[in-house]
């Protein structure tokens, strides 16, 4: 190994200690971040590396995905080797079907395609691997062997608001004859819409649901069911604090998941259901490393947004749910995106409840990227001179190049690379932050 490699391996571990230490306390965190940062960058490039790499065995296997028909045969003839031995011959469209069925899951990583050029080939040396195993293996290991999981902390389940956040939608070329299926990791209930109990059914347990579009008719297989329901299909694990979903293909999520078909879109819907404070958990829009007073006032803004839409919110209304989990609203990745941030969750659970109000009134909180020096108001963006909160202000420190640009940044309300210098340079606290890109507002504990 040469001496510059052993030095780089030695600054990553020296960086995993720092990092680790921060997971344990806030304070900590705020003191490093630029190092805590660094990591955190280098660990999601390398997870998105690695998702790249299984996107190519996808690939490799998509070629395969029209064998089903003869799959279907060979299965005929494993099952009754006599009755229809002229099937034996199909073993390899079975294989390859296989092989596909398996990897089909990582079709959605090919958005990480850019890892397939010359400029990206850094991800995947072993700087940026070491960093992704240290962090992984050490600083998160860490946080969940602290008596209890973090992320698994109990929330006040009675008092927080729920919300529902739209994940995934199909049209009926999508599925065809496919299902949903959804893995419980606890005992749960499968109920129709209106609260009507269709069975229980033991932890570790795979519902599938199929829907016909014509007849709009949701078919639920499971154990010990197998029968047809008009209305929408609600899956709700007992365990309140812990219980997960896991949505094949799609995720997983704290708390209940909904199947329902939206006819207004013609479009059939996975649901996820969940109390405010687990969504804050799930929030998608910043880096794990980043400085804690920007995370804290991130989450505020967060929280505040999606109590908003749970509130005033009509935008997805008649396909049943509050928000999406895309830029559309605010990004939400559920339990896996929780469950590798305990940063962020650390900054939610550290402003628990806590949302902006303008006099009486939720104050909507809108945020951009970044700006060309200035925030915007509402009214010059949108029109409304009725969000007084969201004025014009200077921005210094959330300039970026190429920010009148970038596609959908409205430059409305707090400024993210804004907010996360002002942390890290000014040292300014949380609800300073909120404050100066939300004029005139109050911070409330509403539950």
């Amino acid at each position: 190994m040469s001496s510059e490699m052993k030095i780089k391996i030695l600054l990553i571990l020296v960086l995993v200690f720092m990092a680790s230490s921060a997971f344990t306390s806030a304070q900590a965190a705020a003191v490093q971040p630029l190092e805590a940062s660094v990591l955190a960058h280098r660990y999601e490039r390398y997870l998105k590396f690695e998702k790249y790499q299984l996107y190519k065995e996808y690939k490799a296997v998509k070629k395969y995905k029209g064998y089903k028909k003869y799959s279907d045969l060979y299965r005929l003839y494993k099952k009754n080797s006599k009755k229809y031995s002229g099937y034996a011959k199909y073993k390899n469209y079975y294989d390859g079907y296989q092989k596909y069925q398996k990897k089909k899951k990582y079709a959605s990583y090919g958005k990480y395609a850019f890892f397939n050029n010359e400029r990206n080939k850094e991800y995947s040396t072993a700087v940026y691997k070491t960093a992704y195993e240290q962090l992984k293996n050490t600083a998160v290991n860490a946080v969940q062997n602290q008596g209890q999981n973090q992320s698994a902390a109990p929330v006040n389940y009675s008092v927080s608001p729920k919300i529902k956040v739209g994940l995934n939608s199909y049209k009926k070329s999508d599925l065809e004859d496919k299902s949903i299926t959804v893995k419980v990791n606890s005992p749960s209930k499968i109920q129709e819409e209106g609260g009507v109990e269709l069975a229980r059914i033991p932890d570790n347990t795979e519902i599938r649901i199929f829907f016909d579009f014509s007849e709009k008719i949701y078919r639920v297989v499971s154990v010990n069911l197998d029968k047809n329901y008009n209305r929408p299909i609600i899956i709700i694990p007992d365990n309140k604090e812990q219980g997960v979903c896991n949505v094949e293909g799609v995720g997983s999520y704290r708390d209940s998941i909904e199947v329902r078909f939206a006819s207004f879109t013609k479009r059939l819907w996975v649901i996820n259901e969940l109390p405010m404070e687990y969504y804050v958990w799930g929030m998608g829009e910043a880096a794990n490393g980043s400085p804690m007073e920007y995370l804290k006032a991130l989450s505020v803004a967060y929280r505040t947004y999606g109590y908003w839409k749970v509130k005033n919110g009509t935008s997805y209304e008649k396909e049943g749910f509050n928000v999406t989990d895309t830029g559309s609203s605010q990004v939400y990745g559920g339990f896996n995106r929780e469950n590798n941030q305990p940063n962020i969750v650390a900054a939610a659970k550290d402003t628990s409840g806590l949302i902006a109000r303008y006099g009486d009134r939720i104050a909507i909180t809108p945020y951009c990227s970044g700006t060309d020096g200035n925030t915007r108001s509402w009214k010059d963006v949108w029109g409304s001179e009725n969000y007084p909160w969201c004025q014009s202000v200077a921005d210094p420190l959330g300039v970026k190049a190429n920010a009148t640009t970038l596609n959908g940044n409205h430059m409305v309300g707090m400024s993210a690379t804004g907010a996360y210098n002002y942390a890290k340079q000014q040292g300014w606290g949380y609800e300073q932050i909120l404050k100066y890109y939300y004029q005139g507002i109050a911070l409330a504990k509403e539950w």
